[in-house]
């Protein structure tokens, strides 16, 4: 089990599968948000969002997916992303042995088996989850359908346009806090690092707010006064 400390601390983590480097925000400005999510892009798929009969998801892997030239989304073959993204977080180039059916970084294997296993610590150490197919309802006539997709689409633009972007997070990470982190700090911290801290800023921003708040009367059921050391617990 790889602990919440060992990722905040450290810009690589060693585990059964070798060393694995945590994605930077040097890693962000030298690519690009697009780019790093490409390369996450591999550990995010399930078979749940594959439109394949369920006899067949019984019998096959994520690891088999690779194999089947599709492009997910990409003007790239998922098997290029995944052979890219394995060099970037490995640092070391993979080799595909077709015989063996199983990927080769330096001494690791990486095959059907222990891809799933190795997906979970490259969310983990990215802070990304995997990709959920929503379920639709049933719906009972067109009008319902209509109204439900309406729905739906006026939710994404509202989830797109308070989305804070990762230049966003860097901005309120230098200024947002009692003390002026600058620009060069911030450019080494991995991306766990940054998003801890902005996390902590928030934090202790909206106890501090929200005592303010209690301090000329409000009522304290209507707030959230946890003290803020356990926002910031790990």
């Amino acid at each position: 089990m790889i602990e919440s400390v060992n990722i905040l601390f450290q810009d690589y983590i060693e585990t059964e599968y070798g060393c694995i480097y945590i994605p930077t925000v040097k890693d962000f400005l030298r690519m690009g948000e697009n780019q790093i999510m490409e390369h996450v892009l591999p550990y995010r798929l399930s078979l749940d969002i594959i439109d394949l009969d369920e006899e067949v998801k019984e019998q096959i892997k994520i690891f088999d997916l690779f194999f089947q030239k599709f492009k997910a989304g990409t003007n790239k073959d998922i098997f290029d992303i995944l052979m890219s993204s394995l060099e970037y977080f490995f640092r070391l180039k993979p080799v595909f042995n077709e015989q063996a059916y199983c990927i080769q970084i330096g001494d690791v294997v990486v095959n059907r088996d222990n891809f799933d296993a190795l997906a979970d610590i490259i969310l983990l150490v990215s802070q990304t989850e995997r990709i959920e197919k929503e379920v639709e309802p049933v719906f009972k006539n067109e009008t319902q359908k209509d109204v439900y997709f309406k729905i739906q689409e006026g939710r994404r633009k509202k989830a797109e346009k308070n989305k804070i972007s990762i230049a966003t997070i860097m901005n309120c990470v230098v200024h947002g806090g009692k003390s002026y982190i600058p620009y060069s700090e911030v450019a080494t911290m991995t991306l766990p690092q940054l998003n801890n801290t902005f996390s902590a800023i928030t934090g202790v921003n909206d106890w501090e707010m929200n005592f303010d708040k209690y301090l000329v009367g409000v009522e304290p059921k209507k707030l959230d006064l946890t003290y803020w050391i356990y926002r910031l617990k790990l």
